[in-house]
């Protein structure tokens, strides 16, 4: 069929006899299905509908059987249906389901053709007598209940949804459902919690970010609001529906391959998308979206260098576009040519001054180039394209203290952390601005405050110990010691919470309270490998070696591929003062065991030990010779010092022994 040749109208049966066609089955009376003018379509678009006419006109021409010809108009209609062609698709396959009447394959999908029009009355018919025909079919009672949803009849669409809510292909879209009749009907408790399932379950979900948002305003959770609110993206909420797939995956426009690739990214498909988009090319090679979405593609394949090349093809056939030039520069600086990323983003933004991720996106590339005058100019014309958006208010003032402005940077930030408290990224901000600026015990007092905070102790708890490590960093000892006695405070019964106030206590010296602590942590949680290590290692320090011989094997017991728990043990074993601990044997098989699981350099030296403490010094000199070389050839100073030290024990025919530390 040329675009032109075909009537207006598809051939009915009478139009059969016409021909002198007589079919050899008996049909039912049928509808005419109208053709469409195809005179502006795209070629592969026009032929593969007259491919799927053509085989319908042969099928009524002798069909074999009622289904035979039910198939034919279903796959015509299913390719009208691919390209939104949904009139003639709907008369498609209301002579499909006359002719199959107990299949619902042609109900549903004509369903799906109605509530893509708008006609939810006609998709919740179709949809229920789908189900009704076939009621193992999930699919279209989730589409029922999200058609009652869009009528905005909430309690049916909760009923038809609350069999699916266990089921494991469909349920988390059935919490969808029953997430936003909830808040329709302003329930807005029972809405959040199922809002945060569906998220739980489905973190690449955007779509449900903001409902959520606006169901805790309010709820009054202005914060934890906002977090959702700001949170963009396409990710639908996923259930599998091979219905849709198979008619989505009939149309080859530019625009189908493009809906297709984009299903595959969200998905996290990356290969296919990129395969997807670079069908789309063929049809229209000059589409900016599905090259500039091949680009991101290949980014997501981890495949940087490709996505450059095909950003630089965009610009080369856009020069013009904005987009173009922004999605090369996010390429570039993926690459790690920051300079020449920020030039790109630059080119963004005089073509299209009002372009706010790009200025943002320009000033972060500028910030991490510490071109502070710049960065702030590019990030304040951000601010007034985007005034609320926290990322660059945060990213400003980093710019301003980066340029000298410590009291603006401070200001700006405490602005930031006033509007929301529980924001671990600003308060660090704003502590190490004060820290910087001479401020310790400002920035102690900011790190403080977050016992008071109204968030869950895991969370505080977590922020207490990121604030200690971000003073002991900068040399406040004392301050971040504060922090972490207070996180123990808050959470009595957290190991991690004891194992991090002992690490700094054994640092700062004090080692029988780091013992005290370690010792607990492993109370609280045996499985917790670096408390158990880090006391027997005390326990040695002090001389305490026959309890710390017998904490080893318990550790053991619990951990017993624990490599750093395994040469601890081994080289106790074979440079402990007491004879009657000493066991060179098991000190090398133990050494041996910790060296193939994690083939460190240390542990060969403590094998090198144990091969001593046997008498084997001939050995030890030849491993520790070699181990001299590695730490030589790694340039570690201390290590080979260390090595050259033992190795002239082990020519000297003298093992290692340890001995204690006041």
């Amino acid at each position: 069929m040329s675009k032109q040749s075909k009537p207006l109208l598809l051939l009915v049966v009478a139009g059969l006899y016409l021909a002198g066609c007589r079919p050899s089955v008996e049909l039912p009376e049928l509808q005419e299905v109208p053709a469409p003018d195809l005179s502006a379509a795209e070629p592969p678009v026009a032929n593969q509908v007259d491919e799927a006419r053509q085989h319908l006109v042969e099928t009524l021409g002798s069909p074999e059987s009622l289904l035979e010809v039910a198939d034919a108009y279903g796959h015509l209609a299913e390719v009208y249906h691919a390209y939104e062609l949904r009139g003639p698709a709907a008369i498609a396959y209301a002579n499909a389901a006359t002719l199959d009447p107990t299949n619902p394959v042609w109900r549903y999908e004509k369903g799906l053709a109605a509530y893509d029009d708008g006609d939810f009355t006609t998709a919740l018919e179709l949809f229920r007598e789908a189900q009704k025909l076939q009621p193992a079919m999930n699919v279209a009672r989730l589409r029922l209940a999200e058609t009652h949803l869009a009528l905005g009849e909430a309690e049916e669409a909760r009923q038809a949804a609350a069999p699916l809510l266990e089921d494991r292909d469909y349920g988390v879209a059935a919490r969808w459902v029953t997430a936003r009749a909830a808040s329709s009907v302003g329930d807005d408790e029972a809405a959040a919690e199922s809002f945060r399932a569906v998220l739980d379950a489905a973190p690449g979900a955007d779509v449900v970010h903001r409902p959520l948002g606006q169901t805790l305003l309010r709820l009054g959770r202005k914060a934890e609001a906002r977090m959702h609110l700001d949170h963009e993206g396409k990710g639908q909420v996923p259930f599998p529906d091979p219905l849709l797939e198979r008619v989505l995956s009939l149309a080859r426009t530019a625009a189908a391959h493009l809906r297709r690739g984009n299903q595959a990214l969200v998905a996290e498909r990356a290969e296919q998308a990129a395969e997807e988009f670079r069908s789309g090319l063929e049809v229209d090679p000059e589409h900016l979206e599905l090259r500039l979405s091949l680009g991101l593609a290949q980014i997501r394949d981890g495949r940087p260098a490709d996505a450059l090349e095909t950003f630089e093809t965009a610009v080369q056939h856009h020069p013009d576009e904005a987009r173009a030039h922004h999605d090369l520069a996010n390429a570039l600086r993926a690459v790690g040519r920051p300079q020449e990323a920020a030039e790109a983003f630059r080119h963004a933004v005089e073509l299209e001054p009002d372009y706010g991720s790009a200025w943002f996106n320009l000033g972060n590339v500028l910030s991490g180039l510490k071109r502070w005058d710049e960065a702030e100019a590019a990030l304040r014309r951000h601010r007034e394209i985007e005034p609320h958006d926290r990322r660059s208010a945060y990213l400003l003032a980093m710019a301003q203290n980066g340029r000298g402005d410590a009291e603006a940077a401070a200001i700006q930030l405490q602005d930031l952390l006033t509007e929301d408290p529980n924001d671990p990224v600003v308060r660090r901000g704003l502590a190490d601005v004060l820290l910087d600026s001479g401020k310790p015990a400002a920035a102690a007092g900011v790190w403080r405050q977050v016992g008071a905070l109204d968030l869950p102790v895991a969370d505080r708890g977590q922020m207490l110990d990121t604030g200690g490590r971000s003073l002991w960093q900068k040399g406040r000892r004392r301050q971040a010691l504060e922090l972490w006695h207070q996180w123990v405070r808050i959470a009595p019964e957290s190991s991690e919470a004891r194992t991090a106030l002992a690490n700094a206590l054994q640092l700062m010296g004090q080692r029988q309270e780091a013992e005290e602590e370690f010792s607990r942590a492993i109370q609280l949680d045996p499985q917790n490998a670096t408390a158990w290590q880090s006391e027997i290692s005390l326990r040695i320090l002090r001389g305490d070696y026959e309890t710390a011989a017998l904490r080893a094997d318990e550790a053991l017991a619990i951990h017993p591929d624990h490599a750093g728990l395994l040469d601890l043990t081994a080289r106790l074993l074979a440079t402990a003062p007491l004879d009657t601990l000493r066991d060179g044997q098991r000190a090398l098989l133990l050494a041996d065991q910790a060296r193939r699981i994690e083939p460190a350099l240390q542990f060969s030296e403590t094998y090198a030990m144990a091969l001593a403490e046997l008498g084997r010094f001939d050995d030890a000199v030849k491993l520790q010779t070699d181990l001299a070389r590695q730490a030589q050839g790694m340039g570690d100073r201390q290590a080979l010092t260390r090595i050259v030290a033992q190795l002239r024990r082990y020519e000297m025919r003298q093992p290692v022994r340890v001995e204690a530390q006041q």
